[in-house]
């Protein structure tokens, strides 16, 4: 027996308003019928009848139909979402128990589901969506007669924070009990429509934010910013137009990372209150492969920032790729003329690419950790971001249009037209090593930057500018030569870039200590006569051990910044200034001395973060008599001991607010210090014990097989040899080798 309702219209205080225009399509038991929906005035399709004989216990309606939109013409098919539920659609169902209402239904009509006996459960929407879902209308008497399965009860999941307008009569003449579930925070909300009179709500369905999302008020006050999303979300999730909590409030960017490592994530559905998404804001979603906006919001609310085509997100204007998932295919449709900063993360499909003519601009990291081997760029390219492909370790090929009036490349190094400034690598080997061409006068900013192929630059005698951040974290990178005939630079053994004069360190190169370094222990001796090691100089190096000149007086911003296997650093008396993260995130960083024993340190100032991030700290020495002004953040381990000049603890630990020397949990002075000996009991892995006494350091159980080298930590060799016990040590601070291990030991 088939139960269908195919009026156009019941009587009722929300009847469903429509008209049939196509013929009625059964689907897993349900009737569907493409409709002209008179209230919402479109063209759409609805649940219109059922057919009892195959109606499951269980329905999950269809979201969306290919379905006949002609009743004469049966190749005339469009898929189309399925909108509403006629009145009496399911009236008097023998089978139904539970039913699961999509996100696409915005209309449930008079006595939908009136008289199934045994109906129990109605979900609508389902938990991981929210805002769009967009059920607006649900008419009278929906569940007349309905006795929850034999009086057990009716349950109702409603999953969307904000309620449907609802019939007074809507929960009316049911013969068992109605529970609504409804989010956290939503209660009192339908507690206000009188058609829940008689229902009990409760809140126990958790709110997208808090199961997925962390949201950031942006600095405007009137917007947000999704700041962090748990990495176990589903395949697909929505980020809402607006927080549950404040609707006024809209959705308007993600943050930089935001979605960093959800690893299930397979399409992001954007809200179109979406106006900027944030660098890396994917990256690690390693399954991810579509972002597109929101139908619900767009329903109601017009995205006027991005789009969203083919998985990729746009700018409005589709001239700006914003961001490319993890792309199966790649390709660059007519019409854009700029790809974005980081806009295309991880792309695995194309190692070959070639930028088509249209195309402007190349953003900073637009490629960012792709497997480029060949990029070939058209004539119409004026921008290149610094540098436009983060990483160069497959890259062998930039080929640049003859005609393009803007680039040109030669050697390997891509330049302006006229060759005049250096814009980046383009290609090749070389065993690493660049040779920039007469004539060329300037390196851009970030031009080699974290390039995994450069070893090393030949810089000709035309070259009048090189910033100091032309070569940031070059893992390779061992050094540069310039011409002697240069009258702006140096260079001292190929390895360090100088100014003329040798007195400020442009960039060190570090690579070829560890290879050519006895016993593992690598270092680098800055020259004399150098008083400034300049921004990012000795950046991400492998050293660890350091010499500093006796002439230095100015550490800059960043200098030694991330030089993580960095043991222990002497800072010279010289020393006036030590800038900005200048030893950030040195994380094997255990010992600072600063100045000299017996004489007066110069140090007057230490910038912020300069210490900040060295987890392993446990000793900062200072000979200076007045506390040199450091902010909190100059260091960030403050369970390391502070030992200052003697008669001046005091004044370290009440060197005022703001300052870091007052947070030093251990503060003692210098001729009272009571060191803790780092070395004793410590075992390799040949079972050898190091221990420290009267100025000696000896080794219980060394068989003699390997050289024990002994170095102070300004790096000089102090003892090689094959003796268990070496004596007449100065009380400090060493670095002991034997085979394989690095042992950091203090004498008294």
């Amino acid at each position: 027996m088939t139960l269908a309702c195919f009026t156009a219209c019941a009587v009722g205080g929300n009847a469903a308003n429509y008209k049939p225009v196509g013929p009625k399509v059964l689907q897993d038991g349900v009737y569907y019928q493409y409709v002209d929906d008179i209230d919402n005035n479109k063209y759409t399709v609805w649940a219109v009848g059922y057919d009892d004989a195959t109606l499951p216990a269980d329905l999950v309606l269809k979201e969306k139909l290919n379905i006949q939109t002609d009743v004469n013409d049966p190749e005339d098919k469009s898929w189309m979402e399925v909108t509403g539920i006629a009145d009496s659609a399911f009236t008097a169902s023998s089978t139904l128990t539970t039913i699961e209402i999509p996100k696409t239904i915005e209309t449930i009509g008079d006595r939908a589901f009136a008289e199934c006996e045994i109906l129990s459960t109605v979900n609508i929407g389902n938990i991981n969506i929210d805002t769009q879902i967009k059920l607006a209308t649900m008419g009278a008497y929906l569940f007349e007669n309905c006795q929850g399965d034999i009086f057990k009860g009716l349950t109702i999941n409603f999953y969307r924070f904000m309620p449907a307008i609802t019939d007074n009569d809507a929960f009316s003449n049911v013969w068992t009990t109605i529970t609504m579930n409804v989010r956290n925070g939503s209660k009192m909300i339908w507690e206000t429509q009188t058609a829940t009179q008689g229902v009990t709500l409760t809140e126990d369905i958790e709110n997208i934010e808090d199961m997925f999302f962390v949201f950031e008020l942006n600095p405007d006050g009137q917007s947000y910013n999704v700041k962090a999303a748990t990495t176990d979300l589903p395949n697909e999730v929505v980020i809402p137009v607006y927080k549950y909590d404040n609707p006024e409030i809209f959705v308007t960017a993600i943050a930089p990372r935001g979605f960093e490592n959800c690893k299930h994530l397979k399409t992001l559905m954007i809200p179109p209150s979406l106006k900027t998404i944030g660098n890396l804001a994917t990256i690690g979603c390693d399954s991810l492969y579509s972002i597109r906006l929101d139908d619900f919001g767009s329903s109601w609310m017009s995205a006027d920032y991005l789009a969203t085509k083919d998985g990729s997100v746009y700018s409005k204007d589709m001239t700006k790729l914003v961001l490319k998932p993890n792309a199966k295919t790649f390709s660059i449709p007519a019409g854009v003329t700029e790809l974005c900063d980081f806009s295309v993360p991880l792309s695995k499909s194309n190692t070959r690419i070639t930028i088509p003519t249209g195309v402007k601009k190349l953003g900073t990291n637009a490629f960012w950790n792709n497997p480029l081997t060949e990029i070939t760029l058209s004539s119409t390219v004026k921008e290149l971001g610094t540098p436009f492909v983060s990483s160069d370790y497959y890259m062998k090929t930039v080929t640049i249009d003859e005609s393009n009036p803007y680039f040109t490349v030669s050697n390997n190094v891509i330049y302006s037209k006229d060759k005049t400034t250096v814009i980046g690598y383009g290609g090749g080997s070389n065993n690493g090593i660049l040779t920039i061409d007469e004539g060329a006068t300037k390196i851009r900013e970030n031009a080699f930057s974290n390039s995994k192929k450069i070893s090393g630059l030949n810089i000709p005698a035309s070259m009048e500018e090189i910033p100091d951040n032309f070569a940031n974290d070059v893992y390779y990178f061992q050094g540069a030569y310039v011409d002697e005939n240069n009258p702006f630079y140096a260079s001292i053994d190929d390895k360090f870039l100088l100014t003329k004069d040798m007195t400020r360190l442009i960039k060190a190169g570090t690579y070829e200590i560890r290879l050519k370094a006895p016993e593992n222990v690598s270092k680098i001796e800055i020259p004399e006569g150098v008083t400034v090691i300049g921004k990012n100089a000795v950046r991400y190096s492998i050293t660890k051990l350091i010499s500093l000149p006796t002439t230095l007086k100015e550490i800059e911003d960043s200098a030694f910044y991330n030089c993580k296997e960095l043991m222990t650093v002497n800072i010279p008396a010289s020393v006036e200034t030590i800038g900005n993260s200048a030893f950030e995130n040195c994380t094997d960083l255990e010992s600072v001395v600063i100045g000299t024993e017996g004489g007066e340190s110069a140090l007057a100032s230490l910038g912020e973060n300069a210490f900040a991030g060295c987890q392993d700290l446990s000793n900062v020495v200072i000979y200076s008599v007045e506390p040199p002004t450091a902010p909190e953040s100059a260091f960030s381990n403050y369970n390391a001991s502070l030992t200052v000049a003697k008669g001046s603890r005091s004044e370290y630990q009440n060197a005022g607010t703001g300052q870091a020397w007052a947070n030093f949990a251990t503060v003692s002075e210098h001729e009272t210090a009571a060191i803790e000996d780092l070395s004793s009991d410590i075992i390799d892995e040949n079972e050898v014990i190091l221990t420290t006494a009267n100025g000696s350091i000896t080794l219980s159980g060394y068989n003699g097989s390997s050289d024990i080298n002994i170095y102070t930590t300004s790096g000089q060799k102090v003892y090689t040899g094959n003796a268990g016990h070496i004596g007449n040590l100065a009380p400090g601070f060493y670095i002991v080798s034997v085979g394989n291990q690095v042992i950091k030991a203090v004498v008294k």
